[in-house]
């Protein structure tokens, strides 16, 4: 996590955390929402995984069930089994083929939202577990920090730019 504090800003620092975190415990997808308190909104400011470009810069309001559920929570919601529960209906998962297994880590500082990361799908097969939550917690704390200096970048442009191949 160190190499965090030499990007240049929240967007590079949504892919460094993001690239580190499927590293750690590979997914189908990743998703860095960043946190947009003049419309009470995130937005989708990284991903990673086949399929994903899409979801690049959609919006999805704060009451979403749960990214709201990882806020009150304060730490990583793991969803061992989101194919049968309320995630099968949120577009960005519909969007990505469904989620069988889930985590949202919240990035917050002292009670603020910055921001959410998500892994979806882990390789493997097998649901996310307690562990693994607390290690993308882990990375979402860092990044708070991160954000909570450098601040939160909205530029559509600056986030469409730097675009990652599907993979």
């Amino acid at each position: 996590m160190h190499d965090l504090h030499f990007v240049r800003d929240s967007i590079e620092g949504g892919d460094f955390c993001l690239a580190l975190a499927m590293e750690k415990l590979p997914s189908q997808a990743g998703i860095v929402h960043l946190y947009n308190i003049d419309r009470r909104e995130f937005f989708v400011t990284s991903v990673r995984g086949p399929g994903t470009n899409r979801l690049l810069l959609t919006r999805h309001p704060e009451s979403d069930t749960l990214l709201s559920a990882a806020m009150r929570k304060r730490r990583a919601v793991v969803i061992d089994d989101a194919a049968t529960g309320e995630a099968r209906a949120i577009d960005r998962y519909v969007a990505l083929g469904g989620a069988r297994s889930l985590m949202i880590a919240p990035v917050m500082q002292a009670g603020r939202f910055l921001g959410a990361i998500e892994l979806v799908n882990p390789l493997d097969g097998q649901p996310f577990t307690e562990a693994e939550g607390n290690a993308l917690t882990y990375i979402a704390e860092q990044f708070a920090e991160f954000v909570a200096t450098r601040g939160i970048v909205t530029d559509a442009e600056r986030i469409g730019a730097r675009q990652l191949p599907d993979m």
